[in-house]
């Protein structure tokens, strides 16, 4: 969906209903084509491995605009000091390119409504831990991962990502 509207407060203290900016609408709205390749290995205790991933916007949506390409490259480290639990750390490159074109709708008085304030490019590291629950529960298990940017570059003002935290069962 690429039409979300909602109330959005304006520096006048009114509230009119107004399509979303484009990072609050949930979908493209084109037809993307998304690709990627996985390399995995290991030895003993140690596993590693490489990931890139991307998305590509075929086409221009309904509404006159296109989201960014996206690409994404992963790489990965994991030690497991006994068959029950692992530890990793992972760097990863994601690199979102700005929006081509303009929704006329997409007016709120704010830079997430301004397409050129959009693409970013960011190098995240991140440390985690597995941990297989043990006894009649086979198959269950808890994951968790915290990482945070060691560098960023965004086009414009936008939020900014400070930390990340992912946890799983």
């Amino acid at each position: 969906d690429i039409e979300l509207t909602d109330q959005v407060l304006t520096p006048l203290n009114t509230r009119p209903t107004l399509r979303l900016p484009y990072p609050m609408q949930i979908g493209s709205g084109s037809y993307d084509l998304k690709g990627g390749l996985t390399w995995r290995g290991g030895r003993e205790k140690v596993g590693y491995g490489a990931q890139w991933r991307s998305t590509l916007r075929l086409v221009d949506n309904d509404e006159d605009y296109r989201l960014g390409v996206e690409h994404q490259l992963t790489g990965w480290v994991s030690y497991s000091p006994q068959p029950a639990l692992s530890f990793s750390a992972r760097l990863a490159y994601l690199d979102r390119g700005q929006i081509d074109g303009i929704d006329p709708q997409i007016v709120a008085p704010v830079q997430t409504a301004n397409p050129d304030f959009q693409g970013f490019s960011r190098l995240d590291l991140s440390v985690g831990m597995n941990w297989l629950i043990p006894g009649g529960h086979q198959g269950h298990r808890v994951a968790a991962e915290i990482g945070a940017p060691v560098w960023q570059d965004l086009n414009g003002p936008q939020l900014e990502t400070d930390l990340m935290l992912t946890v799983g069962y």
